[in-house]
């Protein structure tokens, strides 16, 4: 299971600001395929925008 972030930029028809949706699925190497269709926020401000995960940090 791999889970898919996407940054969504500013959207002035839909007055949300930027956000992030979340998808978790498989990557065959070319194509991800989300195990759900629905949409998925990480949050539900107005500018949450191209955060950044990390793993495997030496030290941590």
């Amino acid at each position: 299971m791999l889970v898919l972030l996407v940054s969504i930029g500013d959207n002035d028809q839909l007055n949300h600001g930027s956000r992030t949706q979340y998808f978790i699925g498989s990557f065959d190497g070319s194509v991800f395929m989300p195990e759900h269709t629905d949409i998925r926020w990480l949050d539900y401000g107005k500018d949450n925008y191209a955060g950044v995960s990390f793993s495997d940090i030496p030290g941590e």
